[in-house]
């Protein structure tokens, strides 16, 4: 198993953050320290690439979910991409699956006319 990263890429409008390995209560501040310095430079948009992304406990889901919410409060958006199906199981079991939205492509993700719902990757 590859060992817990994250990588940001700072695209202008929005950043795609790069995230692998497992997100667990070891590793989930990380990420969320990654998530409020971004914040903190003004991103009101995130798309989180979880292509890499193998395994995510409570906490690190607990991350996503709170990521999620201070981006809607600030009238922007967080994304999903690639998430890996074990990553999606666990969305789906605690019911996030219709609340974190999921896209097959980062171009998904960003086009207008596909709303969360419609264009989410296929179960």
């Amino acid at each position: 198993m590859e060992p817990f990263f994250v990588r940001v890429n700072d695209a202008g409008e929005y950043a795609l953050v790069f995230v692998g390995g497992e997100l667990d209560i070891a590793t989930a501040p990380q990420l969320h320290d990654h998530l409020a310095d971004l914040t903190a430079r003004g991103h009101t948009r995130l798309v989180l690439d979880l292509d890499e992304l193998e395994f995510a406990d409570a906490m690190g889901i607990d991350v996503l979910v709170s990521a999620y919410a201070n981006m809607r409060r600030r009238g922007g958006w967080l994304r999903l991409v690639h998430v890996h199906p074990r990553v999606r199981r666990v969305l789906r079991l605690l019911r996030l699956a219709g609340i974190l939205p999921a896209f097959a492509s980062v171009q998904d993700a960003l086009d207008p006319s596909r709303s969360p719902g419609g264009s989410s990757e296929s179960e």
